[in-house]
């Protein structure tokens, strides 16, 4: 896999962050998805242009570490 280096401040740049239960992002081609659907929806509703600096982040996490009205979703 090849990284891309971050963004200076001085760059404009969309970053999209998506929290879901670990157990929705359980394989390498949802994550896929989940970032070329994204990145298309925010091409489509601004510019083509911003497509090669458009970020998105997947991140996974435990339902255990979710929470909502002062109680875990476990």
């Amino acid at each position: 896999m090849r990284y891309r280096r971050l963004p200076t401040k001085e760059e404009n740049v969309p970053l999209i962050q998506v929290k879901l239960y670990d157990t929705r992002v359980e394989n390498q081609e949802t994550v896929d998805k989940l970032i070329a659907g994204i990145t298309d929806a925010v091409c489509a509703a601004t510019s083509e242009e911003i497509r090669s600096h458009t970020w998105v982040i997947v991140e996974g996490i435990p339902k255990q570490q979710w929470g909502y009205g002062g109680k875990t979703s476990a």
